[in-house]
C-alpha cells in the first residue's frame, strides 16, 4: 500500500469491450476516493470510444498494437505505437495497474517508465511470466471469483474501497433519439432484447433454437423479441429469420453505444457471454445468460437476480475457441431458456412489490 494516494494513474486495459467493462469500478473507485488524482487509460483504437466522454479518464491513450499488421507497413505502426508511448511517459504517472495481465500491457507501464507497477500475480495472468515487468504483484482474495472481484483487488492494494460498483458510461443523446425511433417504428411494446453473436465460434447458441426462443416469447412470457446484432451477425440473423416462417422476425443492426439507450428500454436481455451482455449487466437490465466454454462464476452476471443457463461438464471452464466435443456445453433446450426468463421476470415483480431494489443508471 503506497504511504500517499498518487496524483496519476496509468490504466492498463486494453481491449475487448467488455473486459473494459469489468474495469470500470475498479477505475470509478479511484475516482471516488482521488478526486484531484489525474487517470489515464491506455485502450486499443477500436475499443476507445467506450471511454472517450466517460468521465472515468482524465486522458485515454489510443494504441493500435495490430495496425503494423493490418497496415501492412511494420514501419508506419511503429511509429505510431512509438508516439502513443512517448505520450504516455511524458505524463509523468506515477503508478500504473496493469488489469490485462499480457506482455504488451505490462510493456507498456516499464517502457514509460513508471515507478509503481501494479498487477496481479503470475498465476492470475494469461502471459504468467509477464508479472516480471510488475513491480507489486497483487494476489486476489480466495472469495474474489468473479473477474470484477479480482480487478478490485488492484485498488483494494491501494488502500481504497471499490463498492458500491459503478460504471461510468459516455453519454449517448444521439443515439438515445436514434433507438426511439426505432422502438416506435416497431411498435415493441414490452420487449426483450435477444443477441445471439458472439466473438467465439464455441459461444454461438444454435440458430434453431433461437427460432425456437423468439417464436414462444410472446405467447409464454408477454415479450416481443427483438435480435440485434452488429454487421458481423448479419448471416446469423439471416439464419434465425430463415427459421421463423410465418413468424414475426424484428431484428436491428446496432452499434454498441446505442445498445446503452436500447437496454435501458427493454424489459429483459438474453444472450451468450459477450460485450453485450456485459453491458446489460452494467445497466442492471435484466439478463438470461447463455454459457459455454467459459464459466459463469467468473465472467457472468453478477447480481444474484440474473440468471446464468449453463451445463457444467468435466471439460467445462476450457475456454476453447474450437471444440472436440461438438459444444456440448452449448446443448441448452429454448424450453430451459423459456424458464429461466420466467423466473427472471417473477424476480422482477418481486423486487418492485417489495421495493427493494432500484434500477440504477451509469455514472454521467
Amino acid at each position: 500500500m503506497p504511504d500517499r494516494p498518487f496524483n496519476r494513474i496509468l490504466v492498463l486495459r486494453l481491449s475487448a469491450l467488455g473486459d473494459i467493462l469489468h474495469t470500470l469500478p475498479a477505475a470509478a473507485a479511484i475516482r471516488r476516493a482521488w478526486p484531484g488524482c489525474r487517470i489515464g487509460w491506455v485502450a486499443e483504437r477500436h475499443t476507445a470510444f467506450l471511454l472517450e466522454g466517460s468521465g472515468i479518464a482524465d486522458t485515454v491513450h489510443v494504441i493500435d498494437t495490430r495496425s503494423p499488421r493490418r497496415s501492412g507497413s511494420m514501419a508506419a505502426g511503429s511509429r505510431n505505437l512509438l508516439r502513443a508511448l512517448w505520450d504516455i511517459r511524458r505524463q509523468k504517472y506515477q503508478a500504473s495497474l496493469d488489469f490485462q495481465g499480457l506482455f504488451k500491457s505490462a510493456a507498456i507501464g516499464a517502457l514509460c517508465g513508471i515507478p509503481y507497477r501494479s498487477g496481479h500475480a503470475a498465476p492470475f495472468r494469461r502471459e504468467p511470466s509477464s508479472s516480471l515487468l510488475i513491480t507489486r504483484p497483487v494476489s486476489p482474495a480466495p472469495s474474489a471469483v468473479h473477474v470484477i472481484e479480482q480487478n478490485n483487488a488492484l485498488v483494494e492494494a491501494l488502500g481504497l474501497d471499490p463498492r458500491p460498483w459503478t460504471f461510468p458510461l459516455p453519454p449517448v443523446p444521439r443515439e438515445e433519439i436514434e433507438v426511439r425511433k426505432i422502438v416506435e417504428e416497431m411498435a415493441l411494446g414490452e420487449f426483450a432484447v435477444l443477441h445471439p453473436g458472439a466473438g467465439w465460434p464455441t459461444k454461438i447458441w444454435a440458430p434453431r433454437r433461437w427460432a425456437e426462443l423468439a417464436r414462444r416469447l410472446p405467447s409464454e412470457t408477454g415479450l416481443t423479441p427483438l435480435f440485434t446484432g452488429g454487421p458481423g451477425d448479419v448471416p446469423l440473423l439471416e439464419e434465425i429469420g430463415s427459421r421463423m416462417p410465418g413468424a414475426s422476425f424484428r431484428q436491428c443492426q446496432t452499434s454498441f453505444l446505442q445498445l446503452i439507450p436500447l437496454f435501458r428500454r427493454a424489459r429483459l436481455f438474453v444472450g451468450g457471454d459477450t460485450g453485450p451482455m456485459q453491458l446489460a449487466c452494467a445497466l442492471q437490465t435484466p439478463t438470461v445468460a447463455l454459457f459455454g466454454p467459459s464459466t459463469p462464476r467468473r465472467n457472468g452476471p453478477f447480481a444474484p437476480e440474473d440468471i446464468s443457463v449453463h451445463h457444467p461438464l468435466p471439460c467445462s471452464n476450457c475456454y476453447f475457441r474450437r471444440c472436440p466435443y461438438k459444444m456440448e456445453c452449448m446443448n441448452i433446450e429454448a424450453g430451459e431458456v423459456i424458464q429461466a426468463i420466467r423466473d427472471r421476470l417473477s424476480r422482477i415483480r418481486c423486487a418492485s412489490s417489495t421495493q427493494t431494489t432500484a434500477r440504477a443508471e451509469p455514472a454521467p
